[in-house]
């Protein structure tokens, strides 16, 4: 049997950029918007499958919503959702909206509308202008817009 060390080399070097690219954080961020978006690369992310809601109580971790604020109707619900999943974010980590709401969905968020990530994206539009997010780095084409949380003391 016959080895091609010129493929073998290849495939080394490809690993090696790979470690590098995985063992840097901002790298690792970029690749991960850029595989959630489905930008028009040959890299695909598989679809997402949501398992099964379990019932679950509640415990200290999940912030309970009191109602009674008449005017706080299933958008504030949601932003405050939203600013939740956000919380738990680093401080300097840019996010998508794509991302926040794969995270939603994993935590056993139920979203009403048909397509999560949009939804987030608008939330996170809303709190923008209440000074809670930044954009980051604007998105266009097939590249989502970086959102990045502000600071407790810039946001004052």
């Amino acid at each position: 049997m016959k080895i091609d060390l010129a493929k073998v080399e290849s495939q080394i070097r490809k690993l090696e950029e790979l470690r590098r690219i995985a063992s840097d954080p901002e790298l690792l961020s970029l690749l991960e918007t850029v595989m959630v978006n489905g930008a028009s690369s040959p890299i695909q992310s598989p679809p997402l499958i949501q398992p099964p809601v379990k019932h679950v109580e509640a415990t200290a971790s999940i912030r309970p919503f009191v109602f009674g604020n008449s005017r706080k109707g299933k958008k504030g619900v949601f932003q405050s959702a939203v600013r939740d999943a956000i919380s738990r974010i680093e401080i300097d980590k840019p996010f998508t909206g794509y991302v926040v709401a794969r995270r939603m969905l994993s935590e056993g968020y139920k979203f009403a509308a048909s397509k999560p990530g949009i939804a987030v994206i608008d939330a996170l539009k809303a709190m923008i202008k209440k000074g809670e997010v930044r954009v980051f780095r604007k998105g266009g084409g097939s590249e989502a817009t970086l959102f990045i949380r502000v600071a407790a003391k810039e946001n004052q």
